[in-house]
């Protein structure tokens, strides 16, 4: 009996835990507080990839339908007179569920025809809604710098 018990054992630990793919998928379903705060800079991350590469058309699944029509103006204007070369998350604040968040964003971009590098902080307001949607951007205001 032994050896079967050291057999199943050593098969076990050979091969992996066989629940790591399951554990994996728990964690990306935002279930957990933990989970949530983590998956936010990653989408956040995204969606700014998104903008930074000009892919406009994949950017309206990061955006809570309600605010769709707002954020989307705001970025097709912007579009057409600065470009922007880099942004970095500056802060997070949670709310006490991690359900609601403010990020603070470094953008770093250049008026269109002019290259002269500038500095600004969006505040943006991320929502979870839940574990097939994940989070969603409901609005983003200009805190510090020029518009």
């Amino acid at each position: 009996m032994k050896k079967i018990l050291f057999l199943i054992f050593v098969i076990f630990v050979c091969t992996g835990c066989p629940l790591v793919p399951f554990i994996d998928s728990f964690k990306k379903m935002g279930a957990t507080e933990v989970d949530r705060k983590n998956m936010l800079k990653k989408t956040v991350d995204s969606f700014h990839n998104k903008v930074l590469a000009g892919e406009f058309m994949h950017i309206s699944d990061f955006i809570l339908p309600e605010s769709k029509d707002e954020v989307i103006l705001g970025l097709r204007k912007n579009r057409k007179t600065e470009k922007i070369v880099e942004t970095n998350i500056d802060l997070i604040d949670f709310d006490e569920d991690a359900k609601n968040a403010e990020v603070e964003v470094i953008v770093r971009y250049y008026k269109i025809p002019y290259f002269i590098v500038l500095d600004r902080i969006e505040k943006q307001e991320w929502t979870f809604v839940g574990v097939r949607s994940h989070w969603k951007l409901v609005r983003k205001t200009i805190i510090e710098g020029e518009e």
